[in-house]
């Protein structure tokens, strides 16, 4: 696994720790649609999820607009949200060594692309991607599957010789349907038995221990 060329994360629970800007903001974005806001513990799962689904679970699929929702958080996140999200300790060190080598690095996320290219930049980490694939304004490309297969094929990466990291059953699966190596990191939102059932065959509980299993 050390010497797999391509490396392919996810952000949210892997590179960055955003759970809390992302709970304050649902939380807003609920009271602002004058909604429930039921229990905050609740939102943890729902991390990794698109935002159309998080807030049809939230709200219920007969909410007469999930589109308003979405964009009200968005909204609400680049102040509320944002300025909370940080790397985990040890991910800058790992991605500066990772990316000093031979390595090529991307970030592929259900998150919107543009707002995560600003969390990476806000801490000076995008200058260690080749690239960051996400949602773009509501164009349907959430899948976390085929925003794989996208960076595969556009970048011609051998999925042999790629590794998917990820911290959701979502980075699994799709590492599995791309014939890439999933490892899964339990120390993100999602939890062990999820990650296994989803076909992730390596899993480290730290980002000390990722560091040491990809250097």
């Amino acid at each position: 696994m050390k010497n797999t060329p391509n490396i392919l994360f996810d952000l949210d629970g892997t590179l960055i720790d955003s759970l809390p800007g992302i709970e304050e903001t649902l939380l807003a974005t609920l009271q602002s649609l004058g909604a429930d806001p039921g229990s905050i513990q609740a939102f943890r799962p729902l991390v990794g999820y698109p935002l159309e689904t998080v807030f049809s679970i939230l709200l219920g699929e007969e909410f007469p607009d999930l589109g308003l929702a979405v964009t009200t958080y968005r909204t609400l996140y680049a102040k509320l949200g944002l300025p909370q999200a940080c790397p985990f300790e040890g991910i800058p060190e790992m991605l500066h060594a990772l990316h000093a080598g031979t390595r090529s690095l991307f970030v592929v996320t259900a998150r919107n692309e543009a707002m995560a290219g600003m969390i990476l930049e806000n801490h000076g980490l995008d200058g260690h991607f080749i690239s960051v694939r996400g949602e773009k304004g509501g164009d349907g490309r959430n899948c976390k599957a085929d925003l794989v297969a996208e960076v595969l094929r556009e970048f011609n990466l051998p999925a042999a010789d790629t590794i998917m990291v990820g911290d959701r059953k979502f980075d699994a699966e799709a590492a599995v349907a791309n014939g890439c190596y999933p490892v899964g990191v339990t120390y993100g939102y999602g939890t062990r038995e999820e990650l296994a059932d989803a076909g992730a065959e390596v899993l480290v509980d730290s980002p000390e221990r990722l560091a040491e299993m990809l250097l």
